[in-house]
């Protein structure tokens, strides 16, 4: 193990307590078989033990590591279209995919992706779901002002637009559905990455975040996640995105009051 605190110390300065420090180590060394990014490990275990890490580039651990950490899932998110191009498999599981859908170059590869054939399935939640005010009401109790639900439904509208404007109304048709409860997770499968946004109260895509890679350690869990994504997927209440509810979405938007994209800073956060 000294090695490796030679290796970290050369390449880390850290401002923490020492107890804090050689249990994040040891946490880091107990997780790693693979070559992680420490900046991303680092920066959401800031936030968890209250400490202050700059770093300078990616660490590579001896082994590969399994698990990386992010002070926010959105830090995660140059990485997916690497992600997208390196798998034969895509699972995505979001509440409004806003923080996804408005990289136009993500849509972009994942456009690509599926003209070539590949196996893609989406989990939205539905733009009519009587859970969404639950949503909205947690939002609006963090950020202390009232946020329409309807702002939250547009931007569930907006994200299936764009979908289809990249992917094409035919493709998403048959690789997107929609749920009608109040997600408490959303989870991204490229193959056997698995990129997960861990909501918090009122929060979204703000929330932290943590890309785990499949393998012996993480086998169940991983398997677990998977579960579940299928089981909401089979469920009855489940439904395929249809043509009529694309024209919807395009008519309601286009004479709609409320705009998508946050309104004010607080939104943002």
């Amino acid at each position: 193990m000294l090695p490796f605190f030679h290796y970290y110390a050369k390449h880390i300065r850290l401002t923490l307590h020492p107890l804090t420090s050689g249990a994040l180590l040891t946490l880091a060394i107990q997780l790693s078989n693979e070559e992680i990014d420490l900046n991303l490990f680092l920066s959401w275990g800031a936030v968890l033990v209250g400490l202050s890490v700059t770093t300078e580039g990616t660490i590579h651990f001896a082994r590969r590591s399994v698990i990386a950490f992010a002070r926010t899932a959105q830090l995660f998110l140059n990485q997916v279209p690497v992600w997208i191009q390196q798998t034969e498999e895509i699972a995505i599981l979001g509440g409004t995919l806003k923080s996804l859908t408005d990289q136009s170059h993500i849509l972009e590869v994942l456009g690509q992706y599926c003209k070539a054939g590949k196996h893609v399935r989406i989990l939205l939640m539905h733009p009519d779901s009587e859970d969404v005010p639950i949503v909205t009401r947690a939002r609006g109790a963090r950020l202390n002002f009232e946020m329409l639900a309807e702002r939250y439904r547009e931007e569930i509208r907006a994200s299936i637009l764009r979908l289809v404007s990249h992917l094409g109304a035919d493709s998403v048709c048959k690789c997107l559905k929609l749920y009608s409860y109040a997600p408490t997770m959303a989870i991204h499968k490229y193959g056997k990455t698995y990129y997960l946004t861990c909501y918090t109260f009122g929060r979204g895509g703000s929330s932290p975040g943590l890309v785990v890679r499949r393998g012996p350690r993480t086998e169940e869990f991983c398997e677990s996640l998977d579960r579940g994504f299928d089981e909401l997927w089979a469920n009855c209440s489940t439904l395929f995105l249809t043509p009529e509810l694309i024209e919807k979405c395009r008519s309601i938007s286009a004479t709609s009051s409320v705009v998508a994209q946050p309104s004010t800073e607080a939104d943002r956060k």
